[in-house]
């Protein structure tokens, strides 16, 4: 189905600048009615509009922009010395989710990369590590800016999706499966524990932590994530497809129709996300792996 040519991608078309950005990059200001360009890339994406469309070309040319210095993002300048590398790792993520070979995003995936491999080394999470080879990476202590130096945010687990050793992003999942925080900007609380039901208010942040994760290849990865492709498989209804309920309408990643008057309709847009979802957990099939 394509959906790039339905309400929700006119109305976000229709907001975006001249400049290819939808104004504010990441910070939501009051009465928080308007497109950040984080946000509309996402849902873009996520309604399947890709790097060919000349919507995302324009973005991605003004997030290289702002990546190289020709340009600033609007947002309010927030104090501490982490902000100017906590911006360029946004503006990276957002651009390696539609051009994962971008040349521009190269040398923030490799230092991130180097950070995370080093860290991990022993197989697990070594903290003193981190924080060593993150104040010789970035020359600051890794306490500058909690928020994204901290490997729970989501910023570096996309960047890093596909770009590490298959032992490494394994170990990197394990360590965001077991904080106690989820992962921050997406999914609050630990996310090794899936919701009490589909229709669970938490269920589709938790959905949306375990796509992310989703996106680090091989077997291992497969492997830890095991557990939500099963609490998936048993949301099935008896045709086999998967209903959230209507507190699944996020505005982010549901709706994917105009409307969802009919319960049919809700239906389809949870199981066109969920199957997506599974194809990477399990395989093509879409059936859960056996424990």
């Amino acid at each position: 189905m394509d959906f790039r040519t339905g309400a929700w991608a006119c109305a976000i078309l229709e907001a975006q600048h001249a400049d290819g950005s939808w104004g504010q990059f990441h910070s939501r200001i009051a009465p928080y009615k308007d497109w950040t360009t984080e946000q509309a890339l996402r849902r873009l994406r996520i309604l399947g509009f890709t790097r060919e469309d000349l919507p995302i070309r324009r973005a991605l040319a003004y997030l290289r922009d702002c990546l190289l210095g020709r340009q600033a993002i609007p947002d309010r300048r927030e104090k501490g010395a982490g902000w100017d590398c906590y911006v360029e790792l946004m503006l990276a993520t957002a651009i390696r989710i539609f051009a994962p070979d971008d040349p521009d995003v190269r040398r923030v995936v490799k230092q991130w990369r180097a950070v995370v491999t080093a860290s991990f080394e022993t197989g697990t999470f070594d903290e003193r590590v981190y924080t060593r080879v993150f104040g010789d990476t970035f020359g600051m202590p890794s306490s500058s800016h909690p928020r994204y130096a901290d490997l729970s945010c989501r910023y570096p687990i996309e960047l890093l999706a596909g770009a590490l050793d298959a032992v490494t992003g394994a170990a990197l999942v394990r360590l965001v499966l077991d904080h106690p925080s989820g992962l921050y900007y997406v999914c609050d609380g630990p996310i090794r524990t899936p919701p009490p039901s589909g229709t669970d208010r938490r269920a589709g942040s938790w959905i949306g932590a375990i796509e992310i994760l989703s996106f680090h290849p091989g077997k291992e990865v497969r492997r830890e994530l095991r557990f939500a492709a099963a609490w998936l498989d048993g949301l099935r209804d008896l045709a086999g497809g998967w209903d959230l309920g209507p507190a699944a309408r996020d505005g982010i990643y549901l709706p994917l129709s105009d409307s969802w008057r009919s319960p049919g309709v809700r239906r389809t847009d949870c199981t066109l996300r969920i199957n997506a979802l599974m194809e990477r957990l399990c395989g093509q099939t879409g059936e859960a792996e056996p424990k």
